[in-house]
């Protein structure tokens, strides 16, 4: 290799080599094939054109992708390939690992898209299952695709946690939103709705809370899961009532008609109407709630 040879540093490939080694060992052949045959954890933004340039250049100049990454960048992958052997050495525990662990890192490790049959054991296993299901949606690692389940374990511990039915899931659940991932959040609204009374009581009150925060949209979010509920309606309009005409509360706002634009009451539907006809009421409210009704 040229000593005067360093190698210009591009984000994209960083991030390439960067999900090679934590979750390929380095191996950019066996990167090919998984990426290939579209496996669950395949990036779409990383072309496989890119994927073969790289893997010649490291052919040609072993060792040469490392240089790319940084200090930061090295260890990040480390702590995901740590987790990796920690989820693995779960198998080999005396040979007869603990049916919840063994649960819990067959949802995590799973190739399959909709891990149906892994959500199904830990569902089995109940109220043991809880706990671990409410450490991996509580970890900021496990929504990162370069760690163990691409980012996609949430998701599958959400739906896990509302089938087994165990009000300690509903704070956590709560928690875990807004993490700006739009399927884990669609599997926590599924849970928190599966987890019935407990939950829309505990929503319903941080709907309520003041002053208003990014929590009372997360809380207005998860009980669309509720929205044909009379108290969900009556507290979504008498909040809509507060922020509709406050611009600074658009997103709110937006989803407190989504919970209430279906009343069947007709005074309800009196006081959404005089509402929208305010002047200040905002043209994107007016589309949504004529949407909804048609």
């Amino acid at each position: 290799m040229n000593e005067d040879f360093f190698p210009v540093v591009d984000e994209y490939d960083q991030a390439i080599i960067m999900h090679c080694n934590a979750h390929f060992s380095g191996s950019f052949s066996s990167m090919l094939e998984y990426y290939e045959k579209e496996g669950k954890g395949a990036m779409p933004e990383f072309e496989l054109s890119r994927i073969w340039a790289l893997s010649s250049l490291e052919e040609e100049q072993p060792s040469t992708l490392d240089l790319m990454l940084s200090p930061a960048e090295i260890e990040e992958v480390a702590k995901a390939r740590s987790l990796y052997e920690k989820l693995r050495s779960i198998y080999e525990e005396n040979e007869r690992p603990s049916p919840v662990m063994r649960a819990f890192a067959d949802l995590v490790l799973s190739e399959e898209e909709e891990p149906e049959r892994e959500i199904d054991a830990l569902v089995h296993l109940g109220k043991d299952a809880v706990e671990p299901l409410i450490a991996l949606i509580l970890s900021e690692d496990f929504y990162k695709p370069l760690f163990p389940g691409y980012g996609y374990a949430p998701a599958a511990a959400a739906l896990a946690l509302g089938k087994i039915g165990d009000d300690r899931a509903v704070l956590p659940l709560f928690q875990a939103m807004g993490k700006e991932d739009f399927f884990t959040e669609a599997a926590i609204v599924d849970a928190l709705g599966m987890l019935g009374e407990p939950a829309r009581t505990f929503l319903l009150g941080r709907l309520r809370h003041q002053p208003v925060t990014r929590e009372n949209s997360h809380a207005a979010i998860a009980l669309s899961s509720f929205k044909e509920h009379p108290d969900v309606i009556a507290c979504s309009l008498e909040l809509l009532e507060k922020t509709a005409l406050d611009p600074r509360s658009i997103a709110l706002s937006t989803y407190l008609v989504i919970n209430c634009a279906h009343t069947r009451d007709p005074e309800q539907r009196k006081r959404i109407d005089e509402l929208a006809k305010n002047p200040s009421f905002p043209t994107e409210l007016k589309e949504e709630l004529r949407l909804l009704r048609s």
